[in-house]
């Protein structure tokens, strides 16, 4: 009970545990289909600590913003989504002009999410993965 109460005690302890030679195969088979090696150059030297580089890798904040076109009787609209639901997506285009429209019949809607593939590699991410991209991602200073 104490530790939780004190939780400013605690102490993260080493998680730079994996194979940093499985890390780079993992990087490569699964990361390089949308970032390029220079992305990652010097990746390791921009984080504080290697808790903070996993933590930023396997689920990124949301750098750019998701968009989407929405065709609808022959009229397209694209902008940045700002609601969306299964019955309407809500877009703001370039001018700022929002507009939202109801999903059903006939309407079609192309997503563009640029964490798609984070998000997909997070429901099978295993955890010797992880630990293995981590050690091989703090070897990149």
């Amino acid at each position: 009970m104490e530790d939780v109460a004190n939780r400013g005690a605690y102490h993260v302890l080493n998680i730079v545990v994996g194979d940093k030679e499985k890390g780079k195969q993992y990087v490569e088979g699964h990361c390089m289909s949308c970032h390029t090696a220079e992305s990652f150059a010097h990746i390791a030297s921009k984080f504080r600590s290697p808790e903070e580089l996993q933590r930023t890798w396997v689920w990124p904040a949301r750098s750019g913003e998701m968009s989407a076109s929405v065709t609808r009787s022959g009229e397209t609209i694209s902008g940045r989504v700002t609601q969306m639901s299964d019955f309407r997506i809500t877009l703001v285009d370039r001018s700022g002009k929002t507009t939202t429209v109801d999903r059903g019949p006939g309407v079609e809607v192309q997503l563009k999410n640029p964490l798609a593939a984070h998000e997909a590699m997070i429901r099978t991410l295993k955890n010797d993965d992880m630990h293995d991209a981590t050690a091989y991602l703090e070897t990149l200073k």
